[in-house]
């Protein structure tokens, strides 16, 4: 079912479906892939097919011989879309909706072989719907639970076959033909229902008391329930990734989109991921492989456009030269849509010694024309995408995060430590701060104090500072725009943090800290009542809060 709304004729209402109202497709698919389909529609071109008999039997009170069987529409859906695929030999699977006596024989006919599910009034014999609804055999003995029974039917083209499972499922098929023989071990759970006494002890023998258990199952069975889910398979993968629109004009809208698109990606996913030897490295979801898709076209026709092109800003996306744009892609500083205005320059991708963007101003004398000195700064909604990985919440842009560092940094400290972001990026790559190393390389030779303890924070300056556990610096390392996305990856960012007195604080308090919020030095007086405190854990015999004794010893605590 494609989803829609709106106005069309051909919409189908189905009451059950997780999509009840919108446009009904036919489709035959093998492992989620989708061959072929059938638009299901009120002046459909798709006739009813007529199965002709071998020889003609009697039919009617007159007496009078029938040649064919008609099959109904639904059931001729079948066949008209196997005779849309290639001239091979197909072994169908289908439900209960389409399955009968009389597609499968016209099947077998055109040289297909078919199993499925049955409805007791779908032509099946007399004795098989009375087995479907009382559980027992012809000569009323119950039917046991994993036991079949077998009937032909008169002209010996399928079979009819009964299953006891938890209730009894019915069968049709033109290629099982020793169903009780060939059996496959698969997993079953104990069925819920137990029925009667006799049925309870042939489920206690059969599970032996374990609610799921590995037993051999009819391969009618066993296949069928491999190789029957094959559409919703599809409709599983292309569900991931659907359009999320609802379509409620247009109904061309909703089936090129949601249905006519998805399937040739989701068709050129499977196929990139079945294949043998690609030319790729398959890709795994199928969010990937549209990522790939739609990267590719970008590159390839992004430039190819004969319109009329807006000024430049001096950003490598912006240039026709396809290494340019691939340097632009891989470099750790995009210019991404980040929401709210900035009249940041280094955000816009203008660069240094290169002209502004402009706007050509009109004639002069023109009308709403911008007052000299009251005009104001021109901003954008692009953001560098540095800072909004690491400053997401606060979304400052590269100079003013650039000129904050240099106002905060002491004086001994050099500022070829910082980032500029008006520096061109291999030239950024070039700074020697540890660049061409990782950020656990850095971690392993910071120094330490000499008992081999320390304390790793990142401050606002972008430097790594070392502390000892008296808080005293033992060592500093500058970190690069990578480096630093990098470690605050690997930690949880929450929205208020803690200070050392215990009191919350935002996170623009921690990047902009007070000098309140800067934890104090421990003084001779903090250490000793710390020292005292730790002995008195240690006499009581607490180890890192768990108790090695018992101190219950009878008498009052003293607190």
């Amino acid at each position: 079912m494609v989803p829609f709304t709106g106005r069309s004729k051909e919409t189908t209402l189905v009451k059950g479906k997780p999509t009840p109202m919108g446009f009904k497709v036919w489709v035959i698919a093998q492992q989620g892939y989708f061959l072929q389909w059938l638009w299901h529609v009120q002046a459909s071109p798709v006739t009813a097919i007529t199965v002709k008999l071998e020889a003609p039997t009697p039919y009617g009170k007159k007496g009078k011989l029938r040649t064919e069987i008609p099959l109904s529409n639904t059931q001729s859906v079948v066949v008209h879309l196997l005779k849309r695929l290639t001239t091979a030999i197909y072994h169908v699977f289908t439900d209960n909706l389409f399955s009968s006596p009389q597609l499968f024989r016209l099947l077998r006919q055109l040289g297909h072989g078919a199993t499925g599910t049955a409805r007791p009034n779908f032509g099946i014999t007399t004795v098989m719907k009375q087995i479907k609804e009382t559980g027992k055999k012809p000569d009323g003995m119950p039917l046991v639970y994993n036991k079949v029974y077998l009937i032909p039917t008169k002209d010996k083209q399928v079979l009819q076959i009964a299953w006891k499972d938890s209730s009894v499922v019915l069968f049709l098929t033109t290629v099982h033909s020793e169903a009780p023989l060939n059996r496959i071990p698969k997993k079953r759970k104990l069925p819920a229902k137990r029925g009667t006494k006799a049925e309870a002890q042939r489920l206690k023998e059969v599970f032996n008391g374990d609610q799921a258990r590995i037993i051999p199952i009819p391969s009618v069975a066993a296949q069928y329930n491999d190789e029957m889910n094959h559409v919703d398979r599809g409709d599983q993968i292309r569900s991931y990734t659907s359009y999320q629109h609802r379509f409620r004009r247009g109904p061309w809208q909703a089936l090129l989109w949601s249905f006519l698109l998805d399937v040739a990606l989701a068709n050129s996913f499977i196929l990139q991921k079945k294949t043998r030897q690609p030319r790729w490295k398959p890709y795994s979801t199928l969010r990937d492989w549209k990522e790939a898709i739609y990267n590719a076209i970008f590159i390839k026709y992004g430039t190819d456009s004969g319109l009329r092109k807006r000024c430049r800003t001096g950003k490598e996306e912006d240039s026709e030269d396809h290494e340019a744009r691939q340097i632009h892609l891989q470099r750790d500083i995009n210019h991404v849509r980040r929401g709210p205005i900035s009249s940041c320059l280094a955000c816009k991708g203008c660069r240094q010694g290169q002209p502004r963007p402009f706007k050509k101003r009109k004639e002069k004398g023109g009308y709403l024309e911008p007052i000299s000195g009251n005009q104001r700064i021109r901003k954008t909604r692009y953001g560098c995408k540095f800072v909004l990985d690491i400053l997401k919440p606060r979304r400052h842009c590269l100079h003013q995060l650039a000129g904050n560092m240099a106002d905060k940094l002491p004086a001994s400290v050099p500022r070829t430590l910082l980032f500029d972001p008006t520096m061109p990026q291999g030239a950024a790559d070039r700074q020697p701060v540890h660049d061409n190393m990782s950020l656990r390389n850095i971690l392993k030779s910071i120094k330490k104090d000499p008992g081999g303890n320390g304390i790793n924070a990142l401050g606002y300056d972008g430097l790594l500072h070392s502390f000892d556990l008296e808080r005293n610096v033992v060592d500093a390392v500058g970190l690069n725009p990578t480096q630093i996305r990098e470690y605050y990856k690997g930690l949880p960012m929450p929205d208020r943090f803690l200070t050392a007195d215990g009191r919350n604080i935002s996170r623009r308090d921690m990047f902009y800290p007070d000098a309140e919020n800067i934890p104090k030095k421990f003084t001779a007086e903090d250490i000793a009542k710390i020292e005292a405190h730790n002995e008195e854990l240690e006499r009581r015999g607490v180890t890192c809060c768990v108790l090695d004794k018992s101190t219950d010893d009878g008498k009052p605590n003293p607190r």
